[in-house]
């Protein structure tokens, strides 16, 4: 496999002592093509929805809407727990 930062490819980083070239800058890969951010996306969408609809007040709505950011922490952390792991 060639690593991005492959000896004398374009972009790759110069070795000690060598000279730093404007034409030579480090390999950036930005793939918006995951599907899991989609995926989580969705379950955000749907945990929001469910805190929201149980809520009954402003900062309880509030407190569902940062509950609906974090909640996959909480599952990973029952897993393990339940796996004790």
């Amino acid at each position: 496999m060639r690593s991005a930062y492959h000896e004398g490819a374009p972009g790759s980083y110069p070795r000690k002592g060598e000279a730093v070239s404007e034409k030579r800058r480090p390999i950036i890969n930005n793939n918006p093509s995951n599907p899991l951010g989609f995926v989580y996306l969705l379950t955000v969408i749907g945990a929001a929805v469910y805190f929201v609809g149980v809520a009954n007040g402003f900062w309880s709505v509030v407190l569902a809407l940062l509950k609906s950011l974090v909640w996959p922490a909480f599952v990973v952390y029952r897993a393990l727990e339940l796996l004790s792991i």
